[in-house]
């Protein structure tokens, strides 16, 4: 019983790590766009992050562009 218990308790540690492992990826994500957005506007960028930024940028209208695609062919059904 007591080996269950730890079990237990290592795997809810275990899956709060990776929660917390996921919610840091992802604020440095938004970090690094934050970067990117004020190197921008600055005009500081040298051309591979120039390149990098219209590659997210056209991600992004891409995956807009899906969305709003598929919201319209939900609403014609």
């Amino acid at each position: 019983m007591a080996i269950v218990r730890e079990n237990l308790q290592l795997n809810k540690i275990v899956n709060d790590l990776n929660q917390k492992v996921v919610s840091q990826k992802v604020h440095v994500e938004k970090l690094q766009q934050e970067q990117l957005i004020l190197k921008a506007s600055l005009d500081t960028m040298d051309e591979s992050e120039k390149k990098n930024l219209e590659k997210k940028i056209n991600g992004y209208i891409r995956n807009i562009e899906k969305s709003i695609s598929l919201l319209g062919h939900k609403q014609n059904v």
